[in-house]
């Protein structure tokens, strides 16, 4: 049976922030649509990739998937889906993956005025 979504199966998104020592911080989600820090994963220097993919937030979220259930986590594509109709678990859900295919890494929104484009 297919989850309810497939986004914490096939990927993770990472959110960088800068700090006040000018280091990045970051913070794990189940995938880019999730919005609250309740649902996070601060991620211990050194982590491999297996300690961050099944962390016990995580493996929460693909359970409650896995048994055809909204995640709390989830709420804003079930929120999405009641007003529109579709949200981006109906594109997660039409890619092409069964297994971990997708890193979404996004350092920081901070610019530093050192891109080509500036």
């Amino acid at each position: 049976m297919m989850p309810l979504c497939k986004a914490p199966f096939i990927g993770m998104y990472w959110r960088g922030n800068r700090t006040s020592d000018k280091s990045y911080m970051g913070k794990w989600r189940s995938c880019c649509e999730s919005m609250t820090d309740k649902y996070t994963y601060d991620a211990p220097v050194g982590s491999t990739f297996e300690e961050i993919y099944n962390n016990p937030i995580a493996t929460e979220i693909r359970d409650s998937l896995s048994k055809g259930l909204w995640h709390p986590n989830c709420l804003t594509c079930k929120e999405r889906e009641d007003k529109f109709g579709t949200s981006a678990r109906h594109q997660y859900n039409e890619m092409p993956y069964d297994e971990f295919a997708i890193l979404d890494y996004r350092p920081s929104n901070l610019c530093n005025l050192k891109c080509r484009m500036c």
